[in-house]
């Protein structure tokens, strides 16, 4: 078996976010180990090879910090009327739902969209329609969403209730 010699001094040291504390032992390779801190106040016990090449270069912050940043610029460059998926702000799902944009609607998806109906609900009632009730299409198309044909059940049980006594009474929209 190889003799190690002891480890050269390299506490203070610092390379990219990382600052070496101290050697901490060798691992089953027999690679050296360190234990360094980083500029966010993690600890992280590394191969200095791996530090000293900048294949290590933080405690996982800095790809964390890149990753966000390119999402977010990824995200602003690619959405509403920059992206090249572009509609208007208007979109029709396979189910023939209807979506409007409106960026920080409380009903609002991830995307910033909202359902046309509940939309046209809201104007029609002068207040947000509240999470639990639902608006019901009355000739059955989800597309149609001219204010008469929408009606407001207090919550989904009485409107599934309701499609219940349609199809009881044998009516299909």
């Amino acid at each position: 078996m190889r003799k190690l010699k002891a480890p050269k001094e390299e506490s203070g040291l610092k390379y990219n976010r990382l600052t070496v504390v101290e050697f901490v032992g060798v691992d089953k390779h027999g690679k050296r180990k360190w234990l360094c801190e980083c500029d966010c106040g993690s600890k992280i016990v590394v191969v200095l090879s791996e530090v000293k090449s900048g294949h290590t270069r933080s405690c996982g912050c800095l790809k964390n910090e890149l990753t966000a940043e390119r999402d977010r610029t990824r995200n602003l460059q690619n959405t509403g009327p920059k992206s090249t998926h572009w509609k208007g702000g208007r979109a029709v799902l396979g189910n023939g739902y209807i979506k409007i944009r409106k960026l920080g609607h409380s009903r609002a998806d991830k995307s910033g969209y909202v359902y046309e109906h509940v939309l046209i609900m809201e104007q029609m009632l002068g207040r947000p329609v509240v999470h639990g009730e639902a608006v019901h299409h009355c000739n059955g198309e989800h597309a149609d969403n001219r204010p008469f044909n929408l009606r407001l059940f207090a919550s989904h049980g009485t409107h599934a209730a309701y499609h219940k006594k349609l199809k009881r009474d044998g009516i299909s929209l």
